[in-house]
C-alpha cells in the first residue's frame, strides 16, 4: 500500500483551500491507498480561532476542503490513470542517493531523471531493481512533457494549467475549479462554471453530485463549496521576514508571515465567499438552490436564472456562505435522459 502523511499548507498561506482537494485528486489518479491531513488540531488548548499553523478544524476553507477531499478520494470520483509510466531506480544509485537526502526530501523519481511534470500526465511508479516493467507501460523518460505548460491527466479528468494559474476536475460526478478567479468560463462536460469576483483573484470552486448517477442521468441533489481565504480577526502580517503588512487578506506573491509567531488574532475567524455563475443542464423550472449555514441546514433558498434555458446560479458573497445545496426535480426515463415537458 501507497499512503502518505502528515500533508498540508502552513497558515497564514492565504491559498490553502486548495491543499486537499488538490491532494486528493492526484492522489486517486495516482491509485494511492490513503491520505492524511496533519493536523485537525495542533494547538494547545480548546479554541474558536486557527490556533496553530497546522490547524484545519477551525479554518473553514480547509475544514471544506477536507469535505471535498473525502468525496473525490474515497468515492473514486477520479479514476486512476490506466497508463503506467516507470523510472528504474538501482540499488546503489538509491544508496548514494540517500547520502544527500533528508526528512523532507527523500529519494524520488526526479533524482534519477523523472521529468518533474510526470505525475501530472501519468500515473508513476519507481522501478527498484530487480523488478520488470508491467506490460504497456512506459520510460516516464520518454514521456512528451507539453511546452505551454498545461498537463491533461491521462483519461481527461484533471487539467493542470500553470500558465493560466488553474487546475480544473470534470469527472461524472465531481467538477472544480481551483486558482485563478478572473471571469474565465470554465464548460465541464454538462457543466458551466465561471468565476466571478474574489478577493486576492483566487478561489476554489466545487460542485458534487451526492445523490444520483452523473449530472446528466438521474442526477437529484448536489453540493457546491465556494471558497477563497480566510484568517482570524486583528492578525497582524508580515512580508518574511519583518516588513509589516496591512490589510486582510493580504497582498498576494509575498513571503508571508505573522508579527509575532505566538500571535494567531481574536474571534471570529473571516472566510471569504466567492461569486461565481453555475450554468447546470436542466431547466431552471427544475432546480432549486439553498445557501446553508455552518451545520448544513438550509438558510434560505436562492434565486435560479436562466441561461439558454439552463438553470443558472449567481453566487456571492452576499449570501454569507461558503456552500450550497442543489435539489433537481428533473423528471428522468429508465434510461437516465431527461423527459421532456408535455
Amino acid at each position: 500500500p501507497h499512503t502518505v502523511t502528515e500533508y498540508n499548507t502552513g497558515f497564514p498561506n492565504s491559498f490553502g483551500a486548495e491543499t486537499y482537494p488538490l491532494l486528493a485528486a492526484y492522489a486517486a489518479f495516482q491509485d494511492w491507498d490513503g491520505i492524511y491531513a496533519f493536523a485537525y488540531h495542533n494547538a494547545d488548548g480548546d479554541t474558536e480561532t486557527i490556533g496553530g499553523f497546522f490547524d484545519a478544524g477551525t479554518d473553514p476553507t480547509r475544514i471544506l476542503g477536507l469535505w471535498n477531499a473525502a468525496l473525490l478520494f474515497r468515492r473514486g470520483d477520479v479514476e486512476p490513470g490506466a497508463n503506467l509510466a516507470v523510472t528504474p531506480l538501482d540499488r546503489q544509485t538509491e544508496i548514494d542517493s540517500l547520502r544527500s537526502a533528508g526528512a523532507w526530501n527523500l529519494v524520488d523519481a526526479t533524482d534519477v531523471g523523472s521529468p518533474p511534470a510526470a505525475p501530472l500526465l501519468r500515473r508513476v511508479a519507481l522501478l527498484t531493481e530487480g523488478l520488470t516493467a508491467p506490460e504497456g507501460s512506459v520510460f516516464t523518460s520518454d514521456l512528451s512533457i507539453p511546452s505551454d505548460g498545461i498537463y491533461d491527466a491521462d483519461g481527461g479528468q484533471l487539467r493542470w494549467d500553470t500558465a493560466g494559474g488553474v487546475v480544473t476536475l470534470d469527472s461524472p460526478r465531481s467538477k472544480a475549479v481551483m486558482g485563478k478567479s478572473d471571469g474565465r468560463e470554465h464548460r465541464l462536460g454538462a457543466v458551466t462554471i465561471r468565476p466571478t469576483d474574489a478577493d486576492q483573484g483566487y478561489s476554489v470552486i466545487h460542485l458534487h453530485l451526492v445523490e444520483g448517477h452523473t449530472f446528466t442521468a438521474y442526477a437529484r441533489t448536489a453540493v457546491i463549496t465556494a471558497v477563497g481565504w480566510a484568517a482570524n480577526s486583528n492578525m497582524q502580517f508580515v512580508e518574511y521576514p519583518s516588513t509589516p503588512v496591512s490589510g486582510t487578506p493580504p497582498p498576494e506573491g509575498i513571503a508571508l508571515g505573522l508579527a509575532d509567531p505566538n500571535d494567531f488574532g481574536t474571534e471570529p475567524v473571516i472566510a471569504e465567499g466567492i461569486g461565481v455563475d453555475i450554468v447546470l443542464p436542466y431547466p431552471p423550472s427544475a432546480v432549486i438552490a439553498y445557501a446553508l449555514d455552518g451545520r448544513c441546514d438550509r438558510k434560505h433558498s436562492i434565486p435560479v436564472g436562466n441561461e439558454d434555458e439552463r438553470a443558472l446560479l449567481q453566487l456571492s458573497e452576499s449570501y454569507e456562505t461558503l456552500w450550497y445545496e442543489v435539489v433537481i426535480k428533473q423528471q428522468w426515463t429508465r434510461r437516465g435522459r431527461q423527459r421532456r415537458a408535455p
